[in-house]
């Protein structure tokens, strides 16, 4: 429904809270969410943007961009920060603890639920992020760069309601006690960003992309062999023979030379790999992006779902489906590895669910998306009272499927065998609501850049049957995709 926040509903809300969120919802047919990034993240050097791009009944319903944040709250290890205005102020408190209190004091609400994170914030936990959360083995040198823990809270959003082909705009207030001007600031600012987005001028073409560039073959360089990768997955399975873990989940990165924008890259990987949950987090200093088809864990007024997806095939053509899909089904090791996955996830839904609420609403059913088909399964429980969704998150964290089981000890392998810290691969993207709602995807089939270097991490399940050298071949395999579409980015094709 189209309309807007008026100033009796703003008074209202102020009496409230201090924290107000004045929106306007518009007609959405003639902006698209790639315009609207494309002309937000040429002009600010921090924007998040998170998109459903399989639009189906439950993916794809909408895509929101947060602009210009207000504060961010990024931690490395134990300390922490919080970021106002280009200064930034170390804080002497627990991580966790801390984003916590940061989250629950910069909620701004409005009169109805908006779409995404509209007057909440996203942000990500990095994989090594579990150490705040449970005791790992840390053996790695920190990246002084990318956060284990960053979330940030915006003054402008837009977001996008796909089914229903509306576009939402709005605005940050921090109330005084000048009503009427708080309110007419905001009306202003709501009306730079709608002439900003519905009549723009276009950024022009990246200059990393003119002929010259493009014309570049992709570099890329290995963090390990095939070889090494071998080795490190056969010292896994010795574990796994020794009774230490029944997965391991190894990974390894392949670091590329960039030509072209971030932006282009995440352009380009929507085209060749649209996913449920696609990302991009643009920083001065790094930029996270992604395609990831898997769920880690929502919230949504306290009924929590996880989506653990274990067995993969690709796609090849409509009249092909049935015979793939009933290769799948009947492939007993994508099955028993599939129900270890879902064992897990009852289980740890289990530490933050209601007694007895823990259901398994499907069973190995299997998603059919753009170029792949997953099995997946739906695990369902009740949100206990008084348990923050930072850390129900953590208690989830990180997924089986990056990790192993049992979790814990996996990790400490991996710790051991991996030669470097993951970083963002493994973790979470995640977002909240005003209202604490949640919805968060395992940060997998992404990249991460520095500069003109683009960090892409891919892995693959140890177990006691696994063949080393064909789980060396799925970690590229898995690789394709990205490289595929930082190659055609760098062409200037799009």
């Amino acid at each position: 429904m189209l309309g807007k926040l008026s100033f009796e509903d703003f008074k209202n809300l102020a009496k409230r809270s201090d924290k107000v969120l004045v929106y306007e919802r518009l007609a959405g047919d003639l902006i698209t969410p790639i315009s609207a990034i494309r002309i937000v993240e040429d002009r600010y050097d921090n924007v998040a943007f998170l998109e459903s791009a399989e639009l189906d009944q439950k993916v794809g319903k909408m895509s929101c961009i947060g602009i210009d944040p207000i504060l961010t709250f990024y931690a490395f290890k134990e300390s922490c920060y919080l970021e106002r205005d280009g200064s930034v102020e170390k804080i002497e408190e627990d991580p966790i603890e801390a984003c916590k209190k940061f989250i629950d004091s910069h909620l701004y609400k409005t009169n109805q639920k908006l779409d995404g994170f509209l007057g909440g914030g996203a942000g990500f936990l990095s994989y090594d992020g579990i150490r705040y959360f449970e005791k790992v083995e840390d053996s790695h040198m920190q990246n002084q760069k990318i956060p284990d823990l960053f979330y940030q809270v915006f003054r402008k959003y837009v977001s996008f309601d796909h089914k229903h082909k509306i576009v939402t705009l709005a605005v940050s207030v921090d109330v005084t006690k000048d009503l009427k001007k708080d309110f007419e600031k905001a009306k202003k600012t709501l009306e730079e960003l709608k002439a900003l987005l519905f009549h723009p001028s276009f950024p022009k073409k990246d200059e990393r992309c003119l002929d010259k560039l493009s014309k570049k073959s992709l570099q890329t360089k290995n963090e390990l062999t095939d070889k090494e990768f071998v080795s490190i997955a056969e010292k896994a399975k010795d574990y796994i023979e020794e009774g230490d873990a029944f997965q391991i989940v190894l990974s390894r990165t392949i670091e590329a030379e960039m030509h072209c924008s971030a932006f282009d890259f995440y352009r380009a990987l929507k085209f060749v790999s649209p996913s449920p949950y696609m990302f991009f987090i643009k920083r001065p200093d790094f930029t996270i992006l992604g395609a990831s088809p898997e769920k880690l864990l929502s919230i949504e007024d306290g009924k929590l779902e996880t989506i653990p997806i274990a067995g993969t095939r690709a796609r090849k053509s409509l009249e092909e489906d049935d015979e793939i899909m009933k290769d799948l089904l009947t492939d007993e090791k994508e099955n028993a590895e599939h129900m270890m996955l879902v064992d897990l996830s009852r289980n740890d839904l289990g530490r933050i669910s209601e007694i007895g609420s823990v259901k398994v609403r499907a069973i190995k059913k299997v998603q059919i998306l753009s170029h792949v088909m997953h099995l997946i399964s739906i695990v369902e429980g009740r949100l206990k009272k008084g348990v923050h969704p930072l850390d129900a998150l953590g208690k989830v964290f990180p997924a089986g499927t990056l990790s192993g089981a049992p979790k814990i000890r996996a990790m400490e392998i991996i710790d051991e065998l991996e030669p470097s810290k993951r970083g963002v691969y493994g973790g979470a993207i995640f977002y909240l609501d005003p209202d604490l709602n949640m919805d968060s995807c395992i940060a997998i089939r992404m990249a991460q850049i520095l500069g003109n270097k683009a960090l892409i991490r891919t892995g693959a399940g140890i177990v006691h049957d696994s063949v080393p050298k064909l789980e060396a071949d799925e970690t590229h395999q898995k690789a394709r995709g990205l490289l595929a579409a930082l190659k055609l980015a760098m062409e200037g094709s799009l």
